[in-house]
């Protein structure tokens, strides 16, 4: 619980409050490792891989729908700024190398 919650970036409690809602949708299922009760697994179920794929789906349609506002320069400009964010190191990297 502890690792979830400091993934999504909340407090462990709300990360348990989280957990038990999407348990009692059907969207996730949690079980506990047999050797360490300590460690619990948490895995999509089926209805839970329907609805993320469904929810991107979605978000990726209104991704497209902005893209094409755009003309083809624009689209240049935008791939040319993702390729320098994404190929760039933070400063304390560099000056780490």
């Amino acid at each position: 619980m502890s690792q979830l919650a400091v993934a999504i970036g909340v407090s462990k409690s709300a990360a348990s409050q989280l957990l038990d809602g999407l348990i009692e949708q059907k969207f996730v299922t949690r079980s506990q490792d047999e050797q360490d009760r300590r460690i619990a697994y948490i895995e999509l179920t089926e209805r839970g891989k329907r609805h993320l794929k469904h929810v991107r789906g979605r978000g990726m349609g209104k991704i497209m729908e902005v893209f094409d506002l755009l003309d083809d320069k624009e689209l240049a400009q935008i791939e040319a700024i993702t390729t320098k964010l994404a190929n760039a190191r933070p400063k304390d990297e560099q000056e780490n190398s």
